[in-house]
């Protein structure tokens, strides 16, 4: 397919006819493949495509992936049972999910009691509201407080 098709001629060539029918058999796959394992497995893995007689298995680490390989007779037999009876080889690949993980929350300086008494007193003593605001805010970051 050349990159330079129109719309209405990738619409009408079948082209996406067959995209959506291998999309529709990889969907069908994983869901049999998933239905069927174990839970802690079934979290960690799905289908990624079909090629031919393999199909191709997704781990999200090393360690599924190892984990999976022990299964790989089993779950040949589970696609082959659910619709799959072409299938003869299973490849297991990493593709490690992205993680979000919580930021630590950020604790921002803290003063002394002597520091943030200074600075109170730096702050009562100026006439200017705005380095008042600035001292009173960074006055309030004592580790008493």
């Amino acid at each position: 397919m050349s990159a330079a098709k129109s719309l209405e001629q990738l619409l009408h060539s079948g082209e996406l006819d067959k995209l959506l029918a291998h999309g529709a058999r990889v969907a069908k796959a994983n869901e049999a493949l998933c239905n069927r394992l174990e839970a802690s497995l079934r979290e960690h893995c799905r289908v990624a495509n079909l090629k031919g007689d393999t199909v191709i298995v997704i781990a999200d680490s090393p360690v599924w992936a190892a984990k999976l390989r022990f299964q790989t007779g089993a779950m040949l037999e589970i696609l082959r049972d659910r619709g799959f009876p072409e299938l003869r080889t299973l490849r297991i690949k990493v593709n490690p999910v992205n993680v979000t993980r919580e930021a630590a929350p950020r604790h921002g300086p803290q003063l002394s009691q002597s520091a943030a008494t200074t600075l109170r007193r730096a702050a009562e003593s100026t006439e200017d509201v705005e380095l008042r605001a600035v001292l009173e805010r960074l006055a309030g970051r004592n580790k008493a407080e």
